[in-house]
């Protein structure tokens, strides 16, 4: 494919994505090339009609696949660039192929089953965009900071929950959550085929010819998206709290529901510029998921803040944050092992910490901008 003339991208309505497709729009437009951006996700009539006016050399969406739009005209090159395994209760790997070119900003074999057939994918990760991410100073006002979604507690209801496992047989809810937190399941540690092959062991007792594609999406939905994440965040945020009260959390209202953190949740955050002033202002800025090379991670970064960014299984992938970045000296790895340790230190050698942030920046301006992932698509496609 020839340098593309104009390009179009589409996305959920939702903050994140619309930071990130303008943010690329933006990376697009610095090459000279034309961009509409748009949300949420169009009919495939509306595409097709869309495309038909705009005339783009290809449609780039986060996280739906060609597969996924019913009477999408086959001649639009579609291309599909992953960033979540689950949007808003749509799991986004089920039925997906048919995209004329697939990136992945996560790590596949964790999030992905025996059935994705996404098709050749090339891995690439978010970005960040420095005339947002600034790192003008800024008074200091928190010893710590967490962005994020949170899951509301689990409820005893919901705990008496009947799971049918065959043969008129049930299990209650509440039985496989106990199992699932005695294995010792951590979202730094787990992919969700190990989750999936976990729950299809409660059928398979009553019929050894069940498999984890019969699992009830809502019930892995629970497992691998709303129980694995509740459980490292509560871990993570216990112990830095040990540490200091002074601390601000920002993401969806159900972290008032959670009496030990809703006095130091202060709302959410939907404004990118607003983001940064936040990162600026936090003294130790706090990363908890399984996927390292983070939005987040990169924006904390690019405002030439330190971080502490979790230690995980996958560490040695391409998809994390060590394969980019070195540990000690662009950011501070912890695991709940170390956290109070690496935490206190933080907050008490912040000339140490501020240098690591200083370098942090550096490394995001030398290849981790917007316009940085824009060149790689052309490049890529062009090579197709």
């Amino acid at each position: 494919m020839p340098k593309p003339r104009r390009v179009a991208i589409f996305a959920e309505d939702d903050h994140m994505y619309i930071n990130q497709v303008l943010g690329l729009k933006r990376g697009f437009e610095e090459l000279g090339v034309e961009a509409h951006v748009g949300w949420p996700h169009l009919s495939g009539r509306a595409l097709n009609c869309f495309a038909d006016n705009y005339q783009p050399d290809f449609i780039l969406e986060i996280d739906r696949f060609a597969s996924q739009i019913q009477d999408l005209d086959k001649s639009i090159k579609h291309v599909a660039w992953i960033h979540n395994h689950a949007v808003h209760g749509r799991r986004v790997l089920e039925n997906a192929s048919g995209s004329h070119a697939v990136y992945t900003a996560i790590l596949l074999k964790v999030y992905a089953d025996e059935y994705f057939n996404g098709g050749d994918y090339r891995f690439l990760p978010t970005a960040t965009d420095p005339s947002v991410f600034t790192d003008d100073n800024t008074q200091e006002l928190f010893d710590f900071s967490f962005v994020g979604h949170m899951h509301e507690p689990l409820s005893d209801d919901l705990f008496n929950i009947p799971i049918n496992v065959g043969n008129e047989r049930s299990i209650l809810l509440g039985e496989i959550i106990s199992r699932f937190l005695k294995e010792g399941f951590h979202h730094f540690n787990v992919a969700n085929n190990e989750i999936h092959d976990f729950l299809a062991e409660f059928y398979q007792q009553e019929n050894p010819d069940f498999t984890v594609h019969h699992l009830p999406s809502q019930l892995k939905t629970f497992f691998d998206e709303r129980l694995i994440r509740t459980i490292s965040r509560k871990q993570v945020l216990d112990i830095i709290l040990f540490i200091s009260n002074n601390m601000a959390i920002y993401g969806n209202p159900d972290w008032k529901k959670w009496p030990e953190y809703s006095p130091y949740h202060y709302g959410s955050i939907n404004r990118a510029r607003e983001l940064g002033q936040l990162f600026r202002s936090t003294r130790v800025n706090i990363h908890i998921s399984p996927v390292t090379m983070h939005n987040r991670v990169l924006d904390v970064m690019c405002c030439g803040k330190g971080l502490l960014i979790n230690r995980s299984r996958w560490d040695d992938e391409i998809t994390s944050a060590q394969h980019y970045f070195t540990p000690g000296e662009d950011y501070i790895s912890y695991d709940l092992d170390d956290l109070h340790e690496v935490a206190e230190r933080a907050l008490r050698d912040q000339d140490w910490f501020r240098r690591i942030g200083r370098n942090a920046r550096r490394r995001i301006l030398d290849a981790h901008t917007w316009r940085h992932r824009a060149a790689f698509i052309i490049d890529d496609l062009a090579q197709r």
